[in-house]
């Protein structure tokens, strides 16, 4: 979780730094379109939509994955129940749940890394083309 909070934060703070330097050039192509960084201003809008395609793939697949092991888990535990309740059946089925949850919250940060990835790359690799061109 350290590490998807690392990743966030790179992301703020990449976005807020390229944001702040595109902006200028989004107000002087406005003002002056034939002298504007049409490179960079063509950017913009394909390198977005690439990374939240990929974003929205990952979430998906993510979502996917959580609704097979929510219905393994749900079988297993229709078929508990039925075989009728003992104390060690009990056990067991506690110990399935806790691995269960243990198990769904290490695929919800997993797939939030995965979700996050595709952007942090995108506006990280975009800070760094852009500090690199101020120097």
């Amino acid at each position: 979780m350290a590490i998807l909070a690392t990743t966030a934060l790179q992301v703020a703070t990449a976005a807020a730094y390229v944001v702040g330097r595109r902006g200028p050039l989004i107000a002087q192509a406005a003002v002056a379109p034939w002298s504007a960084d049409h490179a960079e201003l063509g950017r913009m809008v394909p390198e977005k939509v690439a990374a939240f395609a990929s974003a929205a793939t990952a979430l998906a697949l993510g979502v996917g994955l959580a609704q097979q092991a929510a219905a393994a888990h749900a079988t297993a535990m229709v078929l508990a129940y039925a075989a009728g309740p003992t104390p060690v059946g009990f056990l067991a089925l506690l110990g399935r749940t806790g691995s269960y949850n243990a198990d769904s919250v290490a695929r919800a940060v997993r797939t939030a890394s995965e979700v996050l990835s595709p952007i942090h790359l995108s506006v990280t690799s975009n800070a760094s083309r852009l500090a690199a061109a101020r120097s």
